[in-house]
């Protein structure tokens, strides 16, 4: 699937594989880019790159590579590929890097994602399923984020409280207060 108010920026084709092979999508998986979005997509636009991830994140938004409904070739790990939509983050997440808006930007497409795909139950880290190894997602707050999207989909139901009246009589008056 793509969407309308996320910006579809378009892997090379040569870069991914069309379909699933029937393999329902189960996770998130979590990268960093140790760059930006734009270097990101100009990584995925190289035809000669062999690679590619769904969907880029950073504090300005989101940009989709790939169709959810196509397996993008991020993971390492050709099974984790088809089960997994790849979410990158921009910025060098290795030792101690944090982006507040980056996390919240990321916590709500991890939200729109889990609403659209019901069939997704958990995350992963790419260094938890790449049989290449890596060290990516490095520092990145996986936990963080997928539990900010639990509360998006999840809000605390308003608390109501009930008023009640005090009704006091001042000669010849009724006062409601």
């Amino acid at each position: 699937m793509t969407w309308n108010d996320i910006p579809f920026k378009g892997a090379d084709p040569a870069n991914y594989t069309v379909g699933r092979q029937g393999t329902p999508v189960r996770y998130i998986t979590f990268h960093h880019i140790v760059g930006s979005m734009e270097s990101c997509a100009a990584a995925w636009a190289n035809p000669n790159r062999q690679g590619s991830s769904h969907f880029a994140v950073g504090e300005r938004g989101a940009w989709q590579f790939v169709d959810t409904d196509n397996t993008a070739w991020c993971n390492g790990n050709w099974n984790s590929n088809l089960e997994s939509i790849s979410i990158e983050h921009e910025g060098d997440w290795r030792n101690g890097y944090y982006n507040e808006g980056c996390i919240q930007k990321s916590a709500e497409l991890v939200a729109f994602l889990r609403q659209e795909h019901p069939t997704i139950i958990g995350f992963q880290r790419h260094n938890q399923v790449s049989l290449t190894g890596t060290a990516c997602p490095c520092d990145l707050p996986c936990e963080e984020i997928w539990n900010r999207a639990t509360a998006i989909l999840n809000p605390p139901a308003p608390i109501h409280t009930t008023e009640t009246l005090e009704i006091t009589d001042i000669t010849n008056r009724i006062v409601v207060t």
